[in-house]
């Protein structure tokens, strides 16, 4: 497919429509890319394999808190809210209205020099990490 100047390559469907049996998976890959595919997709399960090394390697194992799994999960979120530059998004919403029928369109993307002190200053009570790095490169930088 081609939507102005991205190229789309969706896979995992043939004829638009699969069958997953219970308890089995099905993997689609959709690229977007800004020239064309010249290659073969890419192999799906390499790609879970990559996607699961990249995050390993992105959030501490955390055994040394109270609750592993929800500081696990703390740093996971954390980390997919951050941006190459370093500012994290306030909040995982876009374009809510705060009440219904007022008219109000608040947008959520932006990044809070607070939030990001905050998140720097919890990750540095736990141990040196990337997070940490992003924060403070840029509250300095901003």
């Amino acid at each position: 497919m081609r939507t102005g100047p991205l190229w789309i390559r969706w896979t995992g469907a043939v004829d638009g429509r699969v069958r997953v049996e219970a308890g089995r998976h099905h993997d689609f890959v959709l690229e977007v890319s800004d020239r064309p595919f010249d290659g073969p997709p890419p192999d799906p399960g390499l790609c879970w394999q990559e996607t699961e090394h990249g995050w390993r390697e992105a959030v501490p194992d955390c055994l040394d808190t109270l609750v592993p799994d929800d500081a696990r999960h703390a740093y996971s979120v954390l980390t997919g809210l951050t941006s190459g530059t370093g500012g994290m998004v306030a909040a995982a919403t876009t374009s809510l209205p705060e009440r219904a029928k007022l008219g109000g369109d608040y947008d959520y993307r932006y990044a809070w020099i607070r939030d990001q002190c905050y998140v720097g200053q919890a990750v540095a009570t736990h141990q040196p990490h990337r997070l940490m790095d992003d924060a403070v490169r840029f509250v300095a930088n901003g």
